[in-house]
């Protein structure tokens, strides 16, 4: 099969070379109805900037997956990348850990690079404090870029990996109820996060029941 290059997408968008380059790049010189047009003529045919087409091709050379979270000081953030990390390893893969220092822009410097390098995906704990932004996830998806979310994020489809939250606070609860204690106070997150909502959720249950 022919290998999609990007004049076979400025071809098919009729665009030139250089508007296709500038999406890929994310500069800010194309229009946005030209942009979307272009990413959905990539999507379509499956095109994969250069960095990463040359990584899949190679198969098992310089394999790498990219990690984006929020804060390499957070120990909940850390584990999670020292355990992704161990077992990339094992696979065969290289990893490499990026913090966004909960800033948007951090966020989208890293996902643009990484779907723009010689790496074959990205693990992201993505930011939903405050108005959180997520075309650059649409743009991961719209040129086919492997990616997996460490929290579900409003208006946008794909592969979520999380731990669930509802469970997990009812056993907390549950345990302090055991215990003897009758006052118990929950310090909720972002209310932007649906870990958030899932944890006020199973703790009003369980402490509901309770009362």
């Amino acid at each position: 099969m022919k290998r999609i290059t990007i004049v076979d997408v400025a071809k098919r968008a009729g665009v030139s070379k250089g508007t296709v380059s500038a999406v890929i790049n994310a500069k800010k010189t194309v229009k946005p109805r030209t942009r979307d047009h272009v990413l959905e003529v990539m999507k379509e045919l499956h095109f994969r900037p250069r960095g990463v087409a040359r990584n899949l091709k190679n198969g098992g050379q310089d394999k790498s997956i990219g990690i984006v979270i929020k804060d390499l000081n957070y120990p909940f953030y850390t584990s999670i990348a020292i355990g992704a990390k161990e077992y990339a390893n094992s696979k065969g893969y290289s990893v490499i850990v990026a913090s966004s220092e909960n800033d948007h822009e951090g966020e989208k410097k890293f996902t643009h690079l990484f779907s723009a390098k010689d790496i074959k995906g990205a693990i992201i704990a993505p930011i939903v404090e405050g108005a959180a932004e997520i075309e650059h996830l649409f743009k991961l998806k719209m040129i086919n870029y492997p990616f997996v979310l460490l929290e579900d994020v409003k208006g946008i489809q794909t592969n979520v990996v999380a731990i669930d939250n509802l469970r997990a606070i009812k056993k907390a609860v549950a345990y302090l109820i055991e215990s003897g204690h009758t006052k118990i106070v929950h310090f909720a997150g972002p209310p932007a996060s649906s870990h958030t909502q899932e944890r006020i959720e199973g703790f009003s249950t369980i402490a509901w029941r309770s009362s």
